[in-house]
């Protein structure tokens, strides 16, 4: 306001020194001179200008201001989707590429990610890692217009934000929901998704499948003996010994407690009763040391499958393989039992 009020003293006064120059100082002829008042409509015409369109506001001070010092990379395009400003920010992710000897453009930045342009054009953002000092951070880059008062374009904006920490977290999350926290090998909700999913392929395809159920014999001694910390570490180590037995394709989770499941995708329940046997006796010839303390450990196993078609549901392989496992457990343990 002050500064308004300056420029508007100053123009005033500008105004009042031409009329009293021109009229009263400098009288040429009878006839009224043009000149001040055009001079002075002039000056009060920018004045009005200047005053509607806010020439001397600090906003835009502020603009460039938050836009230099913004902790986001930015980065202005024109209409042909060239850079031609940038911000600090975006400076440390790109750096000597806008430096502006060489032209850059909205398909040179989204290089960095295969199939990037095609990505921002469809959905006016992407995500993309970039090297950052040396250390990957994760960005989203959202694209938005510039338009101006009349509605024209007049150029785009990227705006890069950092979203390493929420990918971090989200990932951290996701593990949780995943897999078990003790074994760190899937938990059963996980394995239900993944094994009926897997289950209904098998099913459309007419493929062989079986499961595999285990549960390890007397471990409450393991607990009432050693401590629960011992008993957790045996699980771990267990979970660890079997996961590295199983091929890829196998989904290995705890079932709950002691018990385990797997489930074999393509190999019959004779390959599954090889298989459970390999385990079983693995397990049974390894031993646990905790504390120069050697400790020993058995398992049942119970099997069920398909070698092709079939008109049982999940749930009933599921359950002859607990029925098997238990079969397994009455017959004296530390055995495999099968049921087709």
């Amino acid at each position: 306001r002050n500064q308004k009020r300056i420029i508007f003293l100053a123009v005033l006064s500008f105004c009042a020194a031409l009329v009293i120059i021109y009229t009263f100082i400098y009288p040429r002829t009878a006839s009224i001179d043009p000149s001040p008042y055009s001079a002075s409509f002039f000056v009060i015409t920018c004045f009005i200008g200047l005053y509607k369109y806010e020439f001397f506001d600090v906003i835009p001070m502020a603009y460039r201001q938050i836009f230099h010092n913004a902790n986001h990379p930015i980065v202005v395009l024109d209409c042909d989707n060239t850079v031609i400003s940038a911000n600090s920010s975006a400076r440390k992710i790109f750096g000597n590429s806008l430096d502006f000897q060489t032209i850059l453009t909205l398909s040179d930045i989204c290089q960095m990610k295969p199939g990037g342009l095609e990505e921002v054009t469809q959905n006016n953002f992407m995500e993309m890692d970039v090297s950052v000092q040396g250390e990957t951070r994760f960005f989203r880059m959202e694209l938005q217009p510039l338009v101006s008062r009349a509605k024209q374009l007049k150029g785009k904006v990227l705006v890069f934000r950092d979203v390493t920490d929420v990918k971090a977290e989200m990932q951290k999350m996701e593990k949780i929901a995943t897999y078990d926290d003790l074994t760190k090998i899937l938990n059963r909700r996980v394995f239900y998704l993944r094994a009926s999913q897997a289950f209904d392929e098998a099913i459309l395809e007419k493929t062989k499948f079986s499961f595999i159920m285990f549960d390890l014999d007397d471990f409450k001694n393991v607990n009432d003996i050693y401590g629960h910390l011992v008993g957790d570490s045996v699980l771990f180590e267990m979970a660890s010994l079997f996961s590295n037995q199983l091929d890829g394709d196998a989904i290995f989770a705890r079932y709950g407690g002691e018990e385990f499941i797997v489930f074999l995708i393509k190999k019959g329940p004779n390959e599954a009763l090889e298989m459970a046997e390999s385990l079983r006796s693995s397990l049974e010839n390894h031993l646990f040391t905790f504390d120069n303390r050697k400790i020993g450990l058995t398992a049942s196993f119970g099997v069920s499958g398909s070698e092709g078609q079939t008109n049982k549901s999940f749930e009933r392989y599921l359950k002859e393989s607990d029925d098997a496992l238990y079969q397994a457990k009455h017959a004296g343990k530390n055995r495999v039992s099968i049921i087709q």
